[in-house]
């Protein structure tokens, strides 16, 4: 029997996770001939979701989960969970009931013809004007460097065992998760759907996060980092033919620029996401095994 692995990284997610278990239930239900394999990743949460995901892992020993010390991210609680599956085929699904359930059965019908990266990516989305403008000049920006990423974006996606295997070769960390996706050697299918209205619960989706997000993203290529080089030379020369108070202005401003930037790459360096070093639980049934360096 093949099994289907279901990584679902979970940080402040209490409100939504038994919701989300009773319906991957009903989507497996009828899917007789796969065996499930629930992988919740706890990413350090502070309110009740690891209580809850233990509960459920001790009434059902389809569910796994993986226990972060400390917060670390989406992206390392995606890798983790990836390290970790037993799957013929991985889903990586997000744990705020946004992304419908129905569309595993979608990913496992192209699962089924053969594809083995299955992208499911959103044709609309219900965010701020503001949100919505930045979030559209930063994939504008990032598809010169990966130009088959969805406009968009995607955080839904399908793994065969093959891409797995490959996506787990990648250095783990604190890197620009759909790129790595998008640049796996395998036969690659697009699957749009409508993300859902957010039910209950907030976004932890906050504006550092996205920041620090395009920047992972940025410079994890040199064409990411070239990009970013042009474009402040460009702002330079232009202050430059504006006259010199602005020149000094822009020069003062990016000077500012710059020391958060290298803020920002000095912390990603000291927070990477190392497996040999870092302390996790993982569970098998109702064992725990600490995995220490």
């Amino acid at each position: 029997m093949k099994i289907v692995s279901v990584v679902v990284p979970v940080f402040r997610n209490a409100s939504t996770l038994i919701e989300l278990y009773s319906e991957l239930l009903g989507v497996f239900n009828k899917q007789p001939d796969l065996k499930p394999e629930l992988i919740f990743v706890d990413d350090g949460s502070d309110d009740e979701s690891l209580e809850i995901i233990k509960k459920l892992n001790s009434n059902d020993s389809r569910v796994q989960y993986l226990s972060f010390d400390r917060n670390y991210g989406q992206v390392p609680a995606i890798q983790a969970g990836l390290k970790h599956c037993k799957g013929d085929l991985a889903v990586v699904m997000s744990a705020d009931l946004q992304d419908p359930v129905e569309m595993i059965q979608e990913i496992l019908r192209s699962w089924e013809a053969c594809f083995e990266v299955i992208i499911c990516f959103r044709t609309s989305r219900e965010d701020r004007w503001i949100d919505r403008f930045f979030s559209a000049a930063f994939y504008k920006s990032i598809r010169l460097i990966y130009p088959r990423i969805p406009f968009g974006g995607f955080d839904f996606f399908g793994l065969d065992r093959k891409a797995i295997d490959e996506f787990n070769c990648i250095r783990t960390g604190r890197s620009f998760l759909q790129g790595d996706v998008i640049q796996l050697n395998a036969i690659k299918s697009f699957l749009p759907y409508e993300r859902r209205a957010r039910k209950r619960g907030k976004s932890q989706w906050t504006f550092f996060r996205k920041v620090n997000y395009a920047l992972e993203a940025f410079f994890s290529s040199v064409k990411g980092v070239f990009l970013l080089i042009s474009f402040f030379s460009v702002v330079v020369l232009t202050s430059l033919s504006l006259g010199s108070k602005w020149f000094y202005i822009l020069t003062f401003f990016f000077l500012i620029l710059f020391s958060l930037l290298g803020l920002l790459l000095f912390n990603r360096n000291k927070r990477v996401f190392d497996f040999s070093r870092m302390c996790f639980r993982i569970s098998e049934h109702s064992s725990l095994i600490n995995i220490k360096s």
